[in-house]
């Protein structure tokens, strides 16, 4: 029988969590027919839930506690209001929770090629797709290659690319070379999303191949190091107010026009929904399946969880942000991940947030010099 050590376990319950909700995640972006997939979800939800069984034990009462509050909130908002978005979060907190104090660099190795396997697995799922392409009011027919939105694959590969960076890093023995890769990986995914026609993901690709190869010039004190931080805290304040303004006010501010139009429409979409529904609940969240898409993170976050929820979790997430320590190009990774909540709702999903294996991995070692 094979003893492992506890960070041997952690490793092992995280991959399989990573892998079985990323595949899944993946396979459900997929523009296939719900009846030929079904089984899939129903084998792959199974196999999630045992390992979240497996990784809780010997975590201890408060992990047992929060899974149970959480739990019955799903139970709660499911039931009386139609609300299923905390299930996200029942697989999302034990995934986040084991990996607390595990190597960050094989955490990174292991999330590399474990999104290699992924898109191995489902390139065939993609030649079953009932469509290649979604009409598009503005600008016509846009390349889907096989997923449901192109948004979709474009916030994958935006990860992806930032992944890649970050593992290159890690092998490369110079910064230059870490530089050089970092422009010889661009063209591909920045290729991939330019035909899928999403402006915001091409945005979001170039300004983080940007600080990317900025980061690696950045000469960082302790002073300089504590102001990037705040400022991505500050980021996530100013695009969260922005949102709920633009979506209380669209119809009273001219200039809220001109950022619908830059938008798609997303200030429009969200005023629907503020119109309609009021501003958020306190307590508890609701569906929000009649106003979709909804493409603002924080408006979508906010009426879902409910103000009080929403709330905790921001609390969580920048009090672990600012408690670890990152390299610049970690930095980077955050920065897009934040940046692409303008535009995009995929946050609390690690298959498109690489974000938050970083922040909550707790590697609490000096990694603000340049090691290359």
């Amino acid at each position: 029988m094979i003893n492992l050590g506890t960070n041997d376990k952690k490793i092992l319950y995280f991959s399989m969590l990573y892998f079985i909700y990323g595949f899944k995640t993946l396979l459900i972006g997929v523009n296939l027919t719900p009846s030929d997939i079904n089984i899939f979800k129903d084998v792959l939800n199974i196999l999630l839930f045992t390992v979240i069984i497996l990784a809780s034990v010997g975590q201890g009462l408060k992990f047992i506690i929060i899974m149970g509050v959480v739990s019955l909130l799903l139970v709660i908002n499911s039931v009386f209001f139609g609300n299923i978005y905390l299930y996200d979060f029942i697989i999302l907190l034990p995934m986040l929770s084991i990996i607390n104090g595990v190597d960050r660099n094989k955490l990174i190795k292991l999330c590399f090629y474990m999104n290699i396997v992924m898109v191995l697995i489902i390139i065939p799922f993609l030649f079953e797709s009932n469509s290649y392409y979604r009409v598009d009011d503005r600008i016509g027919l846009r390349f889907s290659y096989g997923f449901r939105t192109e948004n979709t694959l474009a916030q994958y590969l935006i990860m992806l690319y930032g992944l890649s960076v970050l593992y290159m890093y890690r092998i490369l023995t110079k910064k230059t070379h870490a530089i050089f890769m970092a422009l010889m990986i661009l063209p591909l995914p920045y290729a991939l999303i330019y035909f899928t026609g999403s402006r915001t993901g091409l945005f979001v690709l170039i300004l983080t191949a940007a600080g990317f190869v900025l980061s690696f010039f950045f000469k960082k004190d302790e002073k300089q190091y504590h102001m990037l931080k705040r400022a991505l805290v500050a980021l996530i304040i100013l695009i969260a107010s922005f949102q709920m303004y633009s979506a209380i006010n669209f119809s009273n501010e001219s200039w809220l026009l001109l950022a619908n139009e830059i938008l798609s429409s997303r200030v429009w979409l969200s005023n629907i929904l503020y119109k309609s529904m009021g501003a958020p609940y306190f307590i508890h969240g609701v569906n929000l399946e009649n106003y979709m898409p909804i493409d603002f993170y924080f408006i979508q976050y906010f009426y879902s969880f409910g103000i009080v929820l929403s709330s905790i979790f921001i609390f969580v997430f920048i009090r672990g942000f600012f408690r670890n320590t990152y390299t610049m190009p970690m930095l980077v990774v955050i920065f897009s991940s934040i940046l692409s909540t303008l535009t995009e709702s995929y946050f609390e999903a690690p298959t498109y947030n690489f974000a938050l294996i970083i922040i909550f991995s707790y590697t609490l070692i000096d990694e603000k010099k340049i090691e290359k």
